[in-house]
């Protein structure tokens, strides 16, 4: 057991896996390519409300999202990685590839999952 600032962990792993727990958090992490507009993540990420859209980029805000403001009319507002975004995503990848592994495994091969890089 690993104890940090009245946490509690089971392992090493726990603290990292903490940052990006909740589903959508690593779905919007795996949309990583430049920076985007919560409407352009919404339809990447299919099937997510705009309410909780908005509220995991406000939890991921600072540590792992930086969101940039526009000063135009109407407002215009782009989300990019962190540094440390783009360190959790590095990490994420292997994630990434044992999860087309598993896909393959039971049959859902590549098709799928170009299919799921071409939207």
């Amino acid at each position: 057991m690993i104890s940090c600032k009245d946490r509690r962990y089971i392992c090493a792993l726990d603290p990292g896996f903490e940052q990006i727990r909740e589903k959508w958090k690593a779905v919007i992490l795996c949309h990583r390519e430049g920076p985007k507009r919560v409407l352009a993540l919404q339809h990447m990420t299919g099937g997510i409300s705009q309410k909780v859209l908005n509220e995991s980029l406000r939890e991921m805000e600072e540590e792992l999202i930086h969101r940039k403001v526009y000063p135009e009319i109407p407002p215009r507002v782009e989300h990019s990685l962190t540094e440390k975004g783009r360190k959790t995503c590095a990490g994420a990848e292997d994630h990434r590839i044992l999860g087309q592994g598993v896909l393959s495994a039971v049959g859902c091969g590549d098709r799928r999952i170009l299919k799921q890089r071409a939207r």
